[in-house]
């Protein structure tokens, strides 16, 4: 039993973590999709694969390598909400930030 998979859309009608994913080289984009693919499968992801982050209540991480992709459930969906490339060890605040508004939208 599986989950459907959606993406954030703006209001412009712009879906950022579809256009990120399908914007990274072949070998990323495939492993992004493949983990996404699995979370559909599995519903519930636990480290090293995906982390709840703490102090945003019902904000999750997917951990495709260097990427990190926001998601949240919502009405019996992963609904995917912001996606950016790791490049230190501490996630910045902006980008939990912008996943957590836009789990509000």
């Amino acid at each position: 039993m599986g989950i459907g998979i959606t993406y954030y859309e703006t209001e412009r009608g712009d879906h950022p973590v579809r256009e990120y994913i399908e914007s990274l080289p072949d070998k990323d984009r495939a492993k992004a999709k493949a983990l996404i693919d699995y979370l559909s499968e599995k519903v519930v992801l636990n480290e090293p694969h995906a982390k709840k982050i703490a102090g945003y209540a019902g904000l999750y991480e997917l951990r495709p390598g260097s990427h990190r992709i926001f998601y949240c459930y919502h009405e019996r969906r992963v609904v995917l909400l912001h996606a950016f490339r790791k490049k230190s060890d501490k996630t910045p605040r902006r980008e939990i930030e912008t996943a957590y508004q836009r789990m509000g939208s």
